[in-house]
């Protein structure tokens, strides 16, 4: 369990009790109804009280949860395996022509414009190639590098907060035989104001 999660946990379950003591004490609105008898007002007051605080509360964590954007990339190789703590191996072998796939999966939420702006980039060693299709509307390739963007996929209005998700085949190409060559790739975010978690894939040239 998360430790800011357990914090919020915490935080909401002394705030409520304490802002609903706080304020039935300064005004107890159902004091004033004759109706109540005098004996029940007070238990009256708390539970109501009790209740819209609460109630206020959870909507507070929504537009929270709601204003927060992120963006979770997971390597994998076959969708069975797919798991953000698992870090991936794949190999270029000789059996595949040098040829190795993974796949990604990348899942956005959040501020529509904060996405729309958003850039995941990974640069690939010399010893190491890929390709791109050229109509892939989220991932390109400049030089050695591979480039995610999400303009098309991401609507450019609408509500602020959109859920979106992908997923792309990538190859690597081994570009050198020497079979002592591995790496362990991640992409990378520079973009302030997002959250961004991914796992790695390590890429051996050999076995």
């Amino acid at each position: 369990m998360k430790k800011i999660y357990i914090c919020r946990v915490i935080i909401k379950a002394l705030a409520v009790p304490l802002i609903t003591l706080f304020s039935l004490n300064k005004f107890n609105l159902f004091s004033t109804i004759s109706a109540i008898p005098v004996d029940y007002q007070f238990e009256v007051g708390l539970t109501i009280y009790f209740s819209i605080f609460e109630a206020i509360a959870q909507i507070i964590e929504q537009l929270i949860d709601e204003s927060r954007t992120t963006i979770t990339f997971t390597f994998y190789k076959v969708p069975e395996e797919e798991n953000i703590k698992s870090n991936p191996t794949i190999i270029c072998s000789d059996d595949n022509n040098g040829v190795a796939y993974l796949s990604c999966h990348i899942a956005l939420a959040g501020n529509i414009k904060k996405l729309r702006k958003a850039e995941l980039c990974m640069t690939l060693p010399e010893w190491l190639s890929t390709q791109v299709d050229s109509n892939n509307k989220v991932l390109s390739k400049q030089d050695n590098t591979l480039i995610w963007k999400f303009t098309s996929l991401i609507p450019s209005s609408g509500t602020k907060y959109q859920k979106a998700d992908c997923t792309q085949k990538i190859p690597f190409i081994r570009n050198e035989p020497d079979n002592s060559l591995n790496i362990t790739l991640r992409p990378q975010m520079k973009m302030r104001g997002i959250t961004f978690k991914s796992n790695e894939a390590i890429i051996q040239n050999k076995e």
